[in-house]
Parts: C-alpha cells; sequence; structure tokens
C-alpha cells in the first residue's frame, strides 16, 4: 500500500537488454496470479501494482555523518515517478519511455502502445508513453479495445 521499488542497472549490457525488467514486472504479476487464493485466504485482498520504466543517469550518494544511509539523485527518478502517476490515469499496469524502446529490441511475447506524447508535472520537455503488455494476455487486449473505443467516442464503455 504505497510502496515502491527501484530497479538500478549499472552494467551497459543489461540497459541494452533493458527487456529484462519489463520481464520482472510480468513474473511478479504471474506469481500473484498463481496465489491469489492463498494471499485472499490470508489477507483478505489480493496485491494490485504498477509499474514505470525509464532510463538515464542516476547519482548515488553517502548521507548522515553518524547514521549513514544511501541517497539516489536524478531526473530520472522524478520523471519516473511521474510516469507512474500516469498508470493509474491512463489505466495502464506498465508504462515505459521511449528512451527504453530505442535502447532495446522487444521480445516477441511482449508488445506495446503509444499512449501519446505527454508534459509530465516539473517536466519542460514532453515524453512518450508507451503502455507494455503480453501478447496472450486477453484482458490487456481487452483493456486496449475499451480504452479507444472511449477516446474515438468520448463515451465510458459499459
Amino acid at each position: 500500500m504505497g510502496k515502491i521499488t527501484i530497479l538500478l542497472v549499472d552494467d551497459h549490457k543489461l540497459i541494452r537488454e533493458s527487456w529484462t525488467c519489463l520481464r520482472c514486472y510480468f513474473a511478479v504479476q504471474k506469481q500473484i496470479r498463481r496465489y491469489r487464493a492463498y494471499y485472499f485466504k490470508r489477507y483478505g485482498r489480493i496485491p494490485v501494482f504498477k509499474a514505470a520504466v525509464h532510463g538515464g543517469t542516476v547519482v548515488v550518494s553517502e548521507v548522515g555523518k553518524y547514521k549513514s544511509e544511501i541517497a539516489y539523485h536524478g531526473d530520472v527518478l522524478n520523471t519516473t515517478a511521474r510516469m507512474l502517476g500516469k498508470c493509474h490515469e491512463m489505466e495502464s499496469d506498465l508504462l515505459t519511455s521511449d528512451w527504453v524502446l530505442h535502447q532495446t529490441e522487444m521480445p516477441g511475447y511482449l508488445k506495446t502502445d503509444m499512449m501519446g506524447r505527454f508534459q509530465l508535472k516539473g517536466k519542460q520537455q514532453e515524453i512518450e508513453l508507451h503502455s507494455v503488455y503480453l501478447t496472450t494476455d486477453k484482458q490487456s487486449k481487452e483493456r486496449r479495445r475499451l480504452r479507444l473505443f472511449r477516446k474515438r467516442t468520448g463515451k465510458p464503455v459499459q
């Protein structure tokens, strides 16, 4: 509830294969689906989460004299947080930036839909966002169809 996880990749080879971050997202989703009955029985709810993937330079620093902590700084963190906010607004579970798509080749089982160019809060330049989904995920296909229908007519689909 309100938690965030940040994955940092330092290796240039992994940046070229940044689809592995996307693969991680779908692996976690698969595990949640697998244990959904257990989660519901034990906690009364099933975990749900959304994700945003972006890339760039991050500065890592150690702060504190007596109790030191690692702090991460950089525009990429702010941009990714703003993208995550767009996930909710755009009814997308996973968004990625055009930067990530230009860095890697997507595997055949992942598909992307361009959602448009957006000026995120606190940013001067627009960023192109893409929704990422599994080709076999029927729910994602249905959500995309409904979202496109809503854009064309302006009315929600029931």
